[in-house]
């Protein structure tokens, strides 16, 4: 199958390991505040580890309303080696500088090929204030989460993981996920494929006895990710007006 050209084949993309993508150790603001260093990291370059910036306009475009929360978030990131900087009181007067790992850079931590992880990647307009302001910390997580288990190879690609496991994965009820998987229907972000319970034909007891047999086949959730751009044109150009 040849390769169509898509915005996607042409714009910056932010990559994010699957084994962090599907940690339940991470919640959805600082699976957020991680990805957004990640872009500040690729953006400048991949030069250096340390990341100096401003902490009021980070928590602006990341939607974070208080200190608090993140400090929570970096000292989240610290706790599981993903920063190597751990932050007792963000900066009043300077710029905050942060440490990342870099493990996830192939060309500066040197790994060999059969050493190397899985990861996704999504436009980094994905991460975009108008866009968070629709989808939420938690829509892009269950983006990233989804497009993590679609094989793009094949011709209908989707995921198709449990209800059970992407609780279990993401740490985040099965309510928040139905919540969010709405908004993300409505933006037309994911189009999901509903399986009920359905019979699969009958069995026999031990006594001889036919019964029917049901399965619960799992909901199939596919990315639009033509949609990601569609939607952050039309929600920049509102934010314009």
């Amino acid at each position: 199958m040849s390769k169509v050209k898509t915005k996607t084949n042409k714009t910056f993309q932010i990559q994010i390991p699957h084994k962090i993508i599907r940690s339940s150790k991470m919640d959805c603001t600082t699976f957020f505040v991680y990805a957004k260093l990640v872009q500040l990291y690729r953006w400048r370059g991949s030069k250096s580890e340390v990341l100096a910036f401003d902490h009021t306009n980070f928590k602006y475009y990341t939607n974070i309303k208080s200190n608090q929360k993140l400090k929570k978030s970096l000292n989240k990131l610290y706790e599981m080696k993903l920063i190597r900087t751990k932050v007792d009181e963000l900066p009043r007067n300077q710029l905050l500088e942060i440490e990342i790992n870099p493990f996830f850079d192939l060309n500066k931590v040197g790994k060999e090929k059969e050493d190397r992880f899985s990861y996704t990647q999504l436009p980094y307009i994905l991460l975009d204030k108008c866009m968070i302001d629709e989808i939420g910390h938690t829509g892009v997580r269950l983006l990233y989460y989804y497009e993590s288990y679609t094989n793009r190879k094949k011709t209908f690609p989707f995921c198709f993981t449990s209800m059970q496991t992407i609780q279990k994965e993401t740490g985040l009820s099965e309510n928040t996920i139905i919540r969010y998987n709405k908004i993300l229907e409505k933006n037309k972000l994911i189009d999901i494929k509903r399986h009920k319970l359905e019979m699969d034909g009958y069995i026999e007891d031990e006594f001889g006895n036919e019964r029917a047999y049901f399965q619960r086949y799992n909901n199939h959730y596919h990315v639009n990710i033509e949609r990601i751009y569609t939607l952050h044109e039309k929600l920049s150009q509102k934010n314009k007006i």
